[in-house]
């Protein structure tokens, strides 16, 4: 280490010299990320991205430091510093605004109203929040700010400078080797300064806004219908994430995750398909054809056959999509492109890809669904698009829900894998609660309701893995739970089809066609619709082969464990 000491004392002595200044730039750039952290992480979680936060705050710091080095000029060196606190006491200040109200910092989907708004909604919007308030208060931290100024252009006095400097150039090349493994993986805003957040959210809200639009004018849907009995008055499709139906209890699981399916099957309420896949095991390939006519056969885009949401429209539908998933970002552009051609599009939290954490549970669409129950008491089609068991598993249910711990589980050694399958095994119970709720809520209408997962999941079954590829598929990433729930008055009205229903549970059944299962359910026809691949109709292709993303399922359901 001696043989560095050329190099300790001038990284120790740009750190002495500019101390007060990199001192009070850490303050604003550091703490709103801590606090973020803090509302938004939960466990250990917490504490290691205020590690990596701070790093990376004393890394710019310093550099804004030492760049302060190469200004000669006094007077210019005060502009610099005083502009340099100016703007980051300024961000300071903004971003504790965003997060005493929305309990986050500068995201992409802080950012996106910002730059969706005029300004009489901004006038409003500050009036709104108390912004006089917020405006008196953040002039006293810039004006403090400036006055500090003055004392950061001082240098403390050191007499080893070489000790300061290892101890500084530590931190700075941790700092650079975050940013280096950060580089080419999603954005982490929580460890980010303020000024990072902002650029990097603006940027990805202006390329997601220039997807969005291209995915809009590619969209070409113009339904054609043949047949339209227009006397059901809910027609409700509950989309579940990542659920496989092998841990639920209503399937024979060991596990007791589904109480309240249990019970309603038991009384015979619900019609439990034992032998349903997703055809991919992506979110983004699976709502392609969920939502279309499209199918592994097709020859076409998915982007040029009709949509369920335009089908439903032309029948004279009003059209709901209420959702708990994110609005934007990486998974997010095409269930919201999708998503805002219906009548009505609410989601719970507009949020990006790059942001789940803690918290925005999915039972918060329980009170926009009654909403829109008393806003639109005839003939909807409602798509409910739940958060479910999406990675991170901890983050998906409250605590009151993590029931299941890592001592109930017993087939795994290892205590981390058990805690994660635990997590999963809580997201299911969690979820039985959220789909028996939405299911109550129709109880007094003609309604029927197909509750189904995008994809599954696996959980260390076959091999030291758990998620979802598409490189890589099992079958417990297409294995996924499929129940159609029928209201007492579509019981009594609709007998014909119930028995239809019934007599159709142990059918293979693949979801790429669902948009021909929903319409038949619906009484609706189309030119495009075939009987031979709704699940529920008697003409329904039993030996239709099931391609899942290009693998037999037969192939994959015979790989040993």
């Amino acid at each position: 280490m001696k043989r560095f000491g050329f190099a300790w004392k001038p990284i120790g002595g740009i750190f002495v010299r500019n101390f007060y200044f990199i001192v009070v730039l850490l303050l604003f750039n550091f703490s709103t990320g801590a606090w973020m952290n803090a509302e938004r992480e939960i466990g250990i979680s917490i504490y290691t991205k205020w590690v990596h936060g701070f790093i990376n705050a004393f890394l710019v710091c310093y550099l804004l430091g030492a760049f302060r080095e190469f200004v000669s000029s006094v007077w210019l060196k005060r502009v610099y510093t005083g502009v340099v606190i100016f703007l980051s006491g300024l961000l300071f200040v903004c971003e504790c605004f965003t997060l005493y109200y929305y309990k986050s910092g500068f995201v992409p989907s802080i950012v996106l109203p910002l730059l969706a708004t005029n300004p009489e909604e901004a006038n409003e919007f500050f009036q709104m929040y108390g912004g006089v308030k917020w405006l008196a208060g953040g002039s006293i931290v810039l004006v403090m700010a400036c006055w500090i100024s003055t004392f950061s252009l001082k240098s403390i006095s050191s007499r080893s400078l070489s000790r300061i400097g290892k101890f500084v150039a530590l931190f700075l090349l941790a700092g650079i080797l975050a940013m280096i493994y950060r580089q080419n993986k999603t954005p982490l805003f929580k460890t980010m300064v303020p000024i990072q957040r902002l650029w990097v959210s603006q940027r990805m809200v202006r390329d997601e806004m220039k997807v969005c639009n291209n995915l809009m004018k590619q969209v070409s849907s113009n339904p054609v219908i043949t047949r339209n009995e227009p006397d059901i008055e809910d027609i409700v499709l509950i989309l579940g994430e990542s659920l496989g139906r092998k841990y639920m209890g209503v399937y024979d699981s060991i596990y007791p995750t589904t109480p309240l399916l249990r019970e309603l099957k038991e009384r015979g309420e619900i019609y439990l398909y034992r032998d349903v896949i997703s055809p991919y095991v992506s979110t983004i390939l699976c709502i392609q054809s969920l939502f279309s006519f499209y199918h592994y056969e097709s020859v076409k885009a998915w982007n040029k056959y009709n949509l369920l949401v335009d089908v439903m429209k032309k029948a004279g539908y009003e059209t709901i999509w209420i959702s708990n998933q994110e609005s934007f970002g990486a998974y997010g552009n095409l269930p919201a492109v999708i998503a805002k051609r219906s009548d009505v599009t609410i989601f719970n939290h507009t949020r990006s890809s790059f942001e789940h954490c803690y918290g925005d549970f999915d039972e918060e669409l329980l009170p926009i669904i009654d909403d829109q129950l008393q806003k639109n008491p005839n003939r909807n089609f409602w798509v409910i698009h739940l958060m479910g068991s999406h990675g991170n598993y901890r983050h998906r249910y409250p605590e009151e829900y993590a029931r299941f711990k890592a001592d109930d589980v017993t087939w795994l050694e290892e205590e981390e894998k058990k805690e994660v399958l635990a997590s999963y095994l809580n997201t299911i119970l969690y979820n039985d609660h959220v789909v028996y709720e939405i299911l109550e809520r129709f109880r007094e209408r003609k309604a029927v309701i197909v509750y189904l997962s995008d994809h599954g999941e696996e959980l260390f079954e076959r091999r030291d893995f758990s998620g979802h590829t598409e490189t890589d598929p099992s079958r417990y990433m297409v294995e996924i739970p499929f129940l159609i729930w029928c209201s007492p008055l579509y019981k009594e009205m609709e007998s014909q089809k119930v028995g239809q229903i019934a007599a159709s549970v142990k059918r293979p059944y693949m979801t790429d066609d669902l948009i021909h299962t929903i319409l038949d359910l619906a009484n609706i026809g189309t030119t495009d619709f075939d009987s031979t691949r709704s699940v529920v109709n008697p003409a329904f292709n039993i030996k239709r082969k099931r391609i899942v993303s290009r693998i037999d399922y037969d192939r994959l359901k015979a790989v040993r464990e």
